[in-house]
């Protein structure tokens, strides 16, 4: 288990007997003490193979640069904006053959001394066949790193995604990814404090901002949002959005947002005809989807920092009147090349792509496990695997309504 602090971070080896022992220093992932001349203040991290070689490396999103003196002459009364302080560079780890990691950031091209993640999302945006890195900064251009045969280039501008429609760069909290619109591309939702932002993907690594013709600026405007997600809650083979809201500088409540796809990329707020949680006014944080009772509907938690300051688990009792399949890949050699693999199912005459990324949401993980909602379709005709160590893998009519496992090379274990 890997704690991310303001402070050095914290590594836990689970010792298989239901205790834990801290092995950070030795595995030379405590992040330095200070970035940017203050306290490391580190908000989450990402793992996968980046060079590769069939070992995890991890890269540790930082926040900025924190100065407990510092009062602002604006608001003297509040905590200073965060775009009154220094940020801290983003580090990438590489894990050695001996299990240890050393810092790689600068010789990847990924040190940017003054920025402030809020979240990573690790997937192939150019289908180029190498995984890429989306990097949601707070009150800055968001950042989008191009793997170049292990170098990364910052081309977030170029490709569309590094401001909203308005070009600002607002409090942007993660990149979520899916495709919203059913054309076979993975899009990036990017909820803010503002209203968020709904980057289409055009193919050739380019994107177009929909955020208001797609339906989600309206129901998201002013709303505060954190952790959001893509969820097919209804099991119908298209992506809707559920979002958690709350303002950040004072407390004010907000309501919690569901946003019905009609099919075609285009989004309605429903939540209020889908439970009372979603008309009641709270302060949400961290959200994710998951299916906690295993019955092939997706399930919601939501934390929340209002005055009640409890977790809401919504639990999903109409998506499974549609058909589903639950997934989990298992690579070869371990989670080295399952994680952000690309997923082709083709059921019923409907071509659906998904990413094995679950690290989509703001300080939140979502389920680990793959669903498809799969309609009235009662089995998918065909199942393609694109493992991110280059393997194609193609599996035909998969039964629907099920969990199942598929290890790389050795097919479908259950």
């Amino acid at each position: 288990m890997y704690l991310l602090n303001y402070g050095p971070n914290i590594f836990y080896l689970n010792n298989g007997n239901g205790t834990f022992t801290d092995i950070t220093r030795s595995l030379g992932l405590t992040g330095p003490d200070k970035l940017n001349g203050f306290t490391k203040w580190s908000i989450g991290a990402s793992f996968w193979d980046y060079n590769r070689d069939g070992r995890m490396d991890v890269m540790v999103g930082n926040f900025l640069a924190f100065d407990p003196d510092y009062i602002s002459s604006q608001t003297p009364g509040m905590m200073p904006h965060p775009s009154e302080y220094k940020g801290q560079a983003s580090m990438l780890y590489e894990q050695q053959p001996d299990g240890k990691f050393i810092d790689v950031t600068r010789g990847k091209g990924l040190f940017y001394p003054d920025s402030k993640c809020m979240g990573l999302t690790v997937y192939d945006y150019d289908d180029d066949g190498d995984l890429d890195i989306f990097q949601a900064n707070d009150h800055q251009l968001n950042f989008l790193f191009r793997n170049d045969n292990g170098i990364y280039k910052e081309v977030a501008v170029a490709s569309g995604v590094a401001a909203n429609s308005q070009g600002k760069g607002t409090g942007s909290m993660h990149g979520t990814i899916g495709d919203a619109d059913g054309d076979g591309l993975i899009d990036i939702l990017v909820v803010d404090l503002e209203y968020g932002a709904l980057y289409r993907n055009l193919g050739n690594g380019l994107f177009e901002d929909i955020t208001e013709e797609s339906g989600v600026a309206g129901p998201l405007a002013g709303k505060g949002s954190w952790g959001a997600a893509f969820i097919d809650f209804d099991n119908d083979g298209d992506l809707d959005i559920v979002a958690a809201n709350g303002t950040a500088e004072e407390l004010i409540l907000q309501y919690p947002v569901l946003l019905e796809n009609n099919g075609k990329g285009h989004f309605k707020n429903t939540g209020q005809q889908h439970g009372a949680y979603f008309s009641t006014k709270r302060s949400g944080r961290g959200l994710a989807i998951w299916d906690y009772d295993n019955d092939g509907d997706m399930d919601i938690i939501v934390s929340h920092v209002d005055l009640q300051a409890t977790a809401a688990l919504l639990r999903n009792d109409g998506g499974n009147s549609n058909h589903w399949l639950g997934l989990t890949l298992k690579g070869k050699d371990g989670p080295a090349s399952a994680i952000a693999a690309k997923v082709v199912a083709t059921a019923g005459g409907k071509r659906q792509v998904l990413v094995n990324q679950w690290a989509t949401s703001y300080l939140s993980n979502n389920d680990p496990r793959m669903h498809v909602g799969l309609g009235s379709a009662e089995s998918i005709d065909t199942l393609e695997i694109f493992w991110t160590g280059g393997r194609k893998e193609i599996f035909n009519n998969v039964a629907a309504d099920r969990y199942i496992t598929i290890m790389e090379g050795k097919g479908i274990l259950k």
